[in-house]
């Protein structure tokens, strides 16, 4: 439940939903733009002033991120475009079964602590460095240095990438 001050912060910030639609081309999808506003709450109730950032930059980059990766969630399950690429799902495949590159990504995973396997699995969703970062409340070099050091655990492994 939001405090008076915290509807007051909300009720001034949702240009920063509108904004982060615009900006994505989905100014007119009323669904996304509630779900926007709601997980736009759910930020404020983690916003962290003492960390020296405006409360306007954190909910934007938070909001269009999850804008971006909600569309693209969305996208996926009604078989629609993305940009310019169509995605084909066959749903009467059969399911996939565990091949070298499956177990490859299990021995990496096992080889991983807990936070690199959030890294990892952020990554494999698609996500960038930066947009890691945001997710997980970081730098962007911790994330590179992350990285680096699953690379460096994965020599050998048959994963130079």
């Amino acid at each position: 439940m939001l405090t008076a001050e915290q509807q007051n912060i909300i009720e001034n910030s949702i240009w920063v939903v509108n904004t982060a639609l615009k900006r994505q081309g989905l100014t007119y999808n009323e669904d996304l733009r509630q779900s926007a506003i709601v997980y736009m709450c759910e930020c404020l109730m983690r916003f962290d002033p003492s960390k020296n950032i405006k409360w306007t930059t954190y909910a934007y980059k938070n909001v269009y991120l999850f804008i971006k990766r909600t569309h693209k969630k969305e996208c996926l399950k009604d078989n629609m475009e993305i940009g310019d690429d169509v995605v084909n799902i066959d749903m009467t495949a059969d399911p996939v079964e565990y091949d070298e590159n499956i177990l490859l990504v299990q021995n990496i995973f096992d080889l991983c602590t807990p936070y690199e396997k959030k890294i990892l699995q952020l990554k494999m969703e698609g996500y960038k460095h930066g947009e890691i970062s945001v997710i997980l409340h970081c730098s962007i070099s911790k994330i590179n240095n992350y990285m680096q050091s699953i690379k460096e655990k994965t020599k050998g492994m048959g994963y130079e990438r």
